[in-house]
Protein backbone atom coordinates (compact mmCIF):
# COMPACT_ATOMS: atom_id res chain seq x y z
CA UNK A 1 0.00 0.00 0.00
CA UNK A 2 2.72 2.27 0.81
CA UNK A 3 5.03 1.81 -1.97
CA UNK A 4 2.13 2.49 -4.23
CA UNK A 5 1.17 5.52 -2.78
CA UNK A 6 4.64 6.51 -2.77
CA UNK A 7 4.54 6.05 -6.55
CA UNK A 8 1.44 8.05 -7.20
CA UNK A 9 2.18 10.67 -4.59
CA UNK A 10 5.68 11.00 -7.23
CA UNK A 11 3.39 10.79 -10.35
CA UNK A 12 1.52 13.99 -9.27
CA UNK A 13 4.42 15.72 -8.14
CA UNK A 14 6.07 15.06 -11.72
CA UNK A 15 2.43 16.92 -12.92
CA UNK A 16 3.02 19.39 -10.61
CA UNK A 17 6.95 20.38 -12.04
CA UNK A 18 5.36 19.91 -15.68
CA UNK A 19 2.38 22.09 -15.35
CA UNK A 20 4.86 24.60 -13.73
CA UNK A 21 7.10 24.08 -17.03
CA UNK A 22 4.12 24.80 -19.12
CA UNK A 23 2.73 27.81 -17.33
CA UNK A 24 6.56 29.88 -18.29
CA UNK A 25 6.52 28.97 -21.50
CA UNK A 26 4.38 30.03 -24.74
CA UNK A 27 3.01 29.38 -27.77
CA UNK A 28 2.41 25.29 -28.93
CA UNK A 29 5.28 24.04 -26.68
CA UNK A 30 3.42 25.37 -23.79
CA UNK A 31 0.19 23.49 -24.75
CA UNK A 32 2.23 20.82 -25.34
CA UNK A 33 3.79 20.22 -22.07
CA UNK A 34 0.58 21.36 -20.26
CA UNK A 35 -1.63 18.15 -21.87
CA UNK A 36 1.90 15.97 -20.77
CA UNK A 37 1.07 16.48 -17.66
CA UNK A 38 -1.57 14.34 -17.48
CA UNK A 39 -0.71 11.91 -19.70
CA UNK A 40 2.65 11.30 -18.65
CA UNK A 41 1.96 10.42 -14.71
CA UNK A 42 -0.63 8.17 -15.38
CA UNK A 43 0.98 6.14 -18.28
CA UNK A 44 4.52 6.07 -15.90
CA UNK A 45 2.57 4.73 -13.05
CA UNK A 46 0.51 1.89 -15.11
CA UNK A 47 3.56 1.06 -16.25
CA UNK A 48 5.95 0.59 -13.14
CA UNK A 49 3.53 -0.45 -10.95
CA UNK A 50 2.65 -4.50 -10.34
CA UNK A 51 -0.06 -3.75 -7.95
CA UNK A 52 -3.59 -3.80 -9.56
CA UNK A 53 -6.90 -2.68 -7.44
CA UNK A 54 -10.15 -2.23 -8.58
CA UNK A 55 -11.37 -2.36 -12.49
CA UNK A 56 -13.59 0.37 -14.08
CA UNK A 57 -15.47 0.15 -16.87
CA UNK A 58 -17.06 3.08 -19.73
CA UNK A 59 -20.57 1.98 -18.38
CA UNK A 60 -22.76 2.38 -15.18
CA UNK A 61 -25.22 -0.77 -14.23
CA UNK A 62 -28.51 -0.57 -14.74
CA UNK A 63 -28.58 -0.79 -10.75
CA UNK A 64 -26.58 2.33 -9.99
CA UNK A 65 -28.27 4.72 -12.58
CA UNK A 66 -31.12 6.02 -10.80
CA UNK A 67 -28.99 6.22 -7.19
CA UNK A 68 -25.89 7.97 -9.90
CA UNK A 69 -28.55 10.70 -10.86
CA UNK A 70 -30.04 11.53 -7.45
CA UNK A 71 -26.17 12.07 -6.18
CA UNK A 72 -25.43 14.80 -8.90
CA UNK A 73 -27.20 17.32 -7.84
CA UNK A 74 -26.05 16.58 -4.19
CA UNK A 75 -22.24 16.40 -5.36
CA UNK A 76 -22.17 19.44 -7.60
CA UNK A 77 -24.22 20.89 -4.35
CA UNK A 78 -21.70 20.12 -2.19
CA UNK A 79 -19.28 21.32 -4.22
CA UNK A 80 -20.13 24.77 -4.86
CA UNK A 81 -21.30 25.31 -1.71
CA UNK A 82 -17.48 24.51 -0.21
CA UNK A 83 -16.45 26.64 -3.03
CA UNK A 84 -18.57 29.57 -1.95
CA UNK A 85 -17.47 29.36 1.65
CA UNK A 86 -13.80 29.33 0.89
CA UNK A 87 -14.39 32.27 -1.38
CA UNK A 88 -16.10 34.34 2.11
CA UNK A 89 -12.98 33.20 4.21
CA UNK A 90 -10.27 34.09 1.72
CA UNK A 91 -12.12 37.38 1.00
CA UNK A 92 -12.57 38.01 4.99
CA UNK A 93 -8.15 37.96 4.74
CA UNK A 94 -8.49 40.62 1.89
CA UNK A 95 -7.48 38.06 -0.78
CA UNK A 96 -10.01 37.62 -4.38
CA UNK A 97 -10.26 34.85 -6.31
CA UNK A 98 -9.26 36.70 -10.01
CA UNK A 99 -9.62 33.51 -12.33
CA UNK A 100 -11.83 34.94 -15.21
CA UNK A 101 -13.39 32.47 -18.58
CA UNK A 102 -13.71 34.50 -21.74
CA UNK A 103 -14.11 33.54 -25.42
CA UNK A 104 -17.50 32.23 -26.77
CA UNK A 105 -19.23 29.71 -24.90
CA UNK A 106 -18.40 26.23 -27.17
CA UNK A 107 -14.79 27.16 -26.83
CA UNK A 108 -14.93 27.86 -23.09
CA UNK A 109 -17.07 24.38 -22.68
CA UNK A 110 -14.31 22.62 -24.50
CA UNK A 111 -11.16 24.31 -22.68
CA UNK A 112 -12.30 24.58 -19.25
CA UNK A 113 -15.07 22.09 -19.28
CA UNK A 114 -14.65 19.01 -21.44
CA UNK A 115 -10.70 19.07 -21.47
CA UNK A 116 -9.88 19.62 -17.61
CA UNK A 117 -12.63 16.80 -16.84
CA UNK A 118 -11.54 13.74 -18.86
CA UNK A 119 -7.69 14.60 -18.11
CA UNK A 120 -8.05 15.29 -14.45
CA UNK A 121 -10.25 12.18 -13.81
CA UNK A 122 -7.65 9.77 -15.53
CA UNK A 123 -5.05 11.12 -13.57
CA UNK A 124 -7.33 11.76 -9.95
CA UNK A 125 -9.74 9.03 -10.43
CA UNK A 126 -8.73 6.21 -12.81
CA UNK A 127 -4.63 6.03 -11.44
CA UNK A 128 -5.51 5.82 -8.16
CA UNK A 129 -8.43 3.40 -8.12
CA UNK A 130 -6.64 1.23 -10.76
CA UNK A 131 -3.44 0.85 -8.97
CA UNK A 132 -4.40 0.87 -5.22
CA UNK A 133 -5.78 -2.42 -3.71
CA UNK A 134 -9.15 -2.99 -2.90
CA UNK A 135 -8.68 -4.14 0.74
CA UNK A 136 -9.68 -0.19 1.95
CA UNK A 137 -11.78 1.49 -0.34
CA UNK A 138 -11.80 4.39 2.36
CA UNK A 139 -8.11 5.44 1.76
CA UNK A 140 -8.56 5.36 -1.76
CA UNK A 141 -11.04 7.83 -1.45
CA UNK A 142 -8.75 9.37 1.34
CA UNK A 143 -5.87 9.65 -1.32
CA UNK A 144 -7.63 10.30 -4.50
CA UNK A 145 -9.44 13.83 -2.91
CA UNK A 146 -6.04 14.61 -0.97
CA UNK A 147 -3.78 14.46 -3.86
CA UNK A 148 -6.31 16.01 -6.20
CA UNK A 149 -6.56 19.02 -3.76
CA UNK A 150 -3.09 19.57 -3.13
CA UNK A 151 -2.27 19.24 -6.98
CA UNK A 152 -4.98 22.67 -7.66
CA UNK A 153 -1.66 24.36 -5.61
CA UNK A 154 -4.66 26.88 -5.17
CA UNK A 155 -5.77 28.13 -1.68
CA UNK A 156 -9.21 28.75 -3.38
CA UNK A 157 -9.39 25.78 -4.79
CA UNK A 158 -7.94 23.27 -2.23
CA UNK A 159 -10.40 23.11 0.30
CA UNK A 160 -13.52 22.27 -2.22
CA UNK A 161 -10.95 20.35 -4.48
CA UNK A 162 -10.81 17.96 -1.21
CA UNK A 163 -14.67 17.61 -1.25
CA UNK A 164 -15.08 17.01 -4.85
CA UNK A 165 -12.30 14.42 -4.76
CA UNK A 166 -14.41 12.57 -1.97
CA UNK A 167 -17.31 12.55 -3.73
CA UNK A 168 -16.03 11.86 -7.28
CA UNK A 169 -14.01 9.13 -6.37
CA UNK A 170 -16.66 7.71 -4.16
CA UNK A 171 -19.25 7.64 -7.03
CA UNK A 172 -16.72 5.57 -9.02
CA UNK A 173 -16.29 2.99 -6.11
CA UNK A 174 -19.40 2.77 -5.65
CA UNK A 175 -21.20 2.18 -9.44
CA UNK A 176 -17.48 0.43 -10.67
CA UNK A 177 -16.72 2.78 -13.45
CA UNK A 178 -15.46 6.19 -14.72
CA UNK A 179 -18.34 7.56 -16.35
CA UNK A 180 -20.09 9.42 -12.81
CA UNK A 181 -17.29 11.36 -12.05
CA UNK A 182 -16.46 12.17 -15.53
CA UNK A 183 -20.03 13.10 -15.71
CA UNK A 184 -19.72 15.01 -12.68
CA UNK A 185 -17.02 16.95 -13.00
CA UNK A 186 -18.03 18.13 -16.81
CA UNK A 187 -21.57 19.17 -15.25
CA UNK A 188 -19.65 20.78 -11.83
CA UNK A 189 -17.31 22.86 -14.94
CA UNK A 190 -20.32 23.56 -16.99
CA UNK A 191 -21.73 25.27 -14.12
CA UNK A 192 -18.80 27.69 -13.28
CA UNK A 193 -18.01 28.30 -17.18
CA UNK A 194 -21.88 29.41 -17.59
CA UNK A 195 -21.71 31.80 -14.68
CA UNK A 196 -18.85 33.01 -15.10
CA UNK A 197 -19.72 33.92 -19.40
CA UNK A 198 -23.11 34.98 -17.82
CA UNK A 199 -23.30 36.63 -14.09
CA UNK A 200 -26.67 37.14 -14.42
CA UNK A 201 -27.68 33.56 -14.47
CA UNK A 202 -25.97 32.08 -11.07
CA UNK A 203 -28.26 32.93 -8.76
CA UNK A 204 -31.12 31.44 -11.13
CA UNK A 205 -28.63 28.29 -12.06
CA UNK A 206 -27.70 27.62 -8.01
CA UNK A 207 -31.18 27.99 -6.68
CA UNK A 208 -31.95 25.52 -8.75
CA UNK A 209 -29.50 23.07 -8.47
CA UNK A 210 -29.51 23.97 -4.51
CA UNK A 211 -33.82 22.43 -4.90
CA UNK A 212 -32.73 19.74 -7.07
CA UNK A 213 -30.16 18.45 -4.45
CA UNK A 214 -32.87 18.80 -1.58
CA UNK A 215 -35.15 16.74 -3.48
CA UNK A 216 -32.64 14.15 -3.96
CA UNK A 217 -31.32 14.06 -0.82
CA UNK A 218 -34.40 13.58 0.77
CA UNK A 219 -34.97 10.64 -1.35
CA UNK A 220 -32.06 9.31 -0.88
CA UNK A 221 -32.93 9.01 2.84
CA UNK A 222 -36.45 7.83 2.58
CA UNK A 223 -34.86 5.17 0.37
CA UNK A 224 -31.62 4.15 1.40
CA UNK A 225 -32.33 0.51 1.74
CA UNK A 226 -32.41 0.72 -2.27
CA UNK A 227 -29.11 1.80 -2.22
CA UNK A 228 -27.28 -0.27 0.31
CA UNK A 229 -25.05 -1.69 -2.47
CA UNK A 230 -24.38 2.12 -3.08
CA UNK A 231 -23.22 2.87 0.25
CA UNK A 232 -21.17 0.03 0.71
CA UNK A 233 -17.72 1.51 -0.35
CA UNK A 234 -17.43 3.39 3.05
CA UNK A 235 -18.15 0.31 4.73
CA UNK A 236 -15.91 -2.17 3.30
CA UNK A 237 -12.37 -3.32 4.05
CA UNK A 238 -9.97 -2.71 6.59
CA UNK A 239 -8.39 0.22 6.99
CA UNK A 240 -4.47 1.18 6.19
CA UNK A 241 -1.51 3.42 6.57
CA UNK A 242 0.26 5.36 3.50
CA UNK A 243 3.01 6.60 4.59
CA UNK A 244 4.23 9.64 4.50
CA UNK A 245 4.26 10.26 0.80
CA UNK A 246 1.33 12.55 0.74
CA UNK A 247 2.53 15.00 3.39
CA UNK A 248 5.71 15.82 1.03
CA UNK A 249 3.04 16.74 -1.56
CA UNK A 250 1.00 19.09 0.95
CA UNK A 251 4.25 20.68 1.70
CA UNK A 252 5.15 21.38 -1.60
CA UNK A 253 1.66 22.44 -3.24
CA UNK A 254 0.88 24.38 0.19
CA UNK A 255 4.09 26.57 -0.60
CA UNK A 256 3.39 27.14 -4.27
CA UNK A 257 -0.48 28.32 -2.99
CA UNK A 258 0.88 30.33 -0.62
CA UNK A 259 3.30 31.81 -3.05
CA UNK A 260 1.17 32.61 -5.67
CA UNK A 261 -1.35 34.17 -3.16
CA UNK A 262 0.87 36.82 -2.09
CA UNK A 263 2.58 37.46 -5.02
CA UNK A 264 -0.66 38.45 -6.84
Amino acid sequence: MKGTVTLITLCDLLFILLLAISGSMRGVGSDIIYYLAFIAPVLIALATSRERGHRLSLGIKKGDVLPFICSVPVAISLIVLFAYLTTLLMGAFGFENTKVIEGPLPMALLMHALIPSVLEEALFRYMPIRLMGDKSPRVTVLISALLFSLCHTNLFQIPYAFVGGVILCYVDLATGSILPSLIIHFLNNTLSVVTMLYPALTLPVFITVGVLALVCALFLILRRRAFVKYLSPLTAGDDEAFGYAPIALAAVSLFIAISNLVLI
